[in-house]
């Protein structure tokens, strides 16, 4: 990851990294990983999106809510290949403030 000169690759392969991570049950590692990737690029879609599903996925709803909140506002971006569009994100958002609100 530090070698690649290429933010937009090299938050990829840090959600790649995450994501492995994940799938072995490193969740605090995968998280590290993830937050450290927010300062690779200026266009911070893709992690925002990552960082919704990963905290979603960990039941910390509210981090997940504002996560989503931030992919929602940058929907627009140029990197967003996803098809996710602001009113998928507002739909997530309203979700996981709700699933926030039942485990408080």
């Amino acid at each position: 990851i530090a070698a690649e000169p290429d933010s937009t690759r090299k938050v990829k392969l840090a959600i790649d990294q995450s994501l492995l991570l994940y799938n072995f049950g490193k969740y605090d590692e995968a998280v590290e990983v993830a937050k450290k990737a927010e300062s690779y690029s200026s266009d911070k879609y893709y992690i925002a999106d990552w960082l919704g599903r990963l905290y979603e996925n960990g039941k910390k709803y509210a981090d997940a809510a504002t996560y989503y909140t931030l992919a929602s506002s940058l929907a627009s971006s140029p990197t967003n290949d996803t098809g996710f569009d602001k009113q998928y994100y507002a739909t997530k958002v309203t979700e996981m403030k709700s699933l926030a609100g039942k485990s408080s």
